[in-house]
């Protein structure tokens, strides 16, 4: 089992949290959040390709949960309507994961189907032993999600790296020798899980995935529908 989150990394978890309400709070008028680590510069240009990202020009019509423009819980853009939401999630579950990971499972969302096979594989037994104390009372809430299932919500990847990682230093132990994505490199680093990398081989000409599918490709499977029920057809390759 993946060692429970130590103090720093669990108060790290609720700084976010109170970050993510008082910005919620504070501006009222903004669509759109985008979360940055104090040890990540923007790369050269990303701003606007951000901002031409989130026009309504780009043509996204998708009422998506998050993007992608980064790793870790950096350069990840929310709409503010989900911010609160997003901060009780990481709170009530910061004995499980680090906040970084957490925000992946929040805004890949959670399905029944990866709960009872997280169950099943991890046993009821040291789920509970797992979750004592962090708020999470039944063996039933442990939560290890791939994808938005049955929230007809998903999140889009960026298919290059916005933000690069300058820092030295990690609050969990081990990630101060991690190889890090550079600027412009396209977003399939190991670190990011299979539905928050870009996809490369199904989108190579365009700029976010998941993308529209050809017109002679074969229908999805069960599983990929479930996990993005509704894709951006009129999205820009040219973002």
């Amino acid at each position: 089992m993946p060692p429970v989150p130590g103090e720093r990394n669990r108060q790290q978890t609720r700084d976010v949290a109170r970050l993510t309400r008082g910005v919620h709070s504070r501006f009222r008028q903004t669509p759109y959040v985008l979360l940055i680590e104090d040890d990540f510069v923007l790369c050269d240009a990303a701003l606007p390709k951000i901002l031409g990202l989130l026009s309504p020009t780009a043509g996204i019509e998708l009422d998506w949960s998050a993007i992608r423009l980064s790793y870790g819980l950096c350069g990840i853009v929310f709409q503010r309507k989900d911010l609160l939401a997003f901060a009780d999630y990481i709170v009530d579950r910061q004995f499980y994961r680090p906040v970084d990971i957490l925000a992946y499972y929040w805004f890949a969302r959670e399905s029944s189907q990866r709960q009872e096979a997280a169950i099943a594989h991890f046993g009821a037994v040291n789920s509970q032993r797992i979750f004592l104390g962090s708020g999470l009372r039944r063996s039933d809430e442990l939560k290890e999600c791939m994808c938005s299932c049955g929230q007809d919500r998903t999140n889009l990847n960026y298919r290059h790296n916005l933000l690069n990682h300058i820092g030295a230093v990690s609050t969990y132990p081990g990630r101060e020798e991690r190889q890090f994505a550079g600027c412009t490199d396209v977003l399939t680093v190991w670190s990011l899980h299979k539905h928050e990398r870009f996809d490369l081989a199904a989108c190579p000409d365009y700029m976010l995935s998941p993308c529209p599918a050809p017109s002679d490709a074969p229908p999805p499977s069960p599983e990929v529908r479930a996990c993005h029920p509704s894709l951006h057809p009129k999205t820009s390759r040219d973002l």
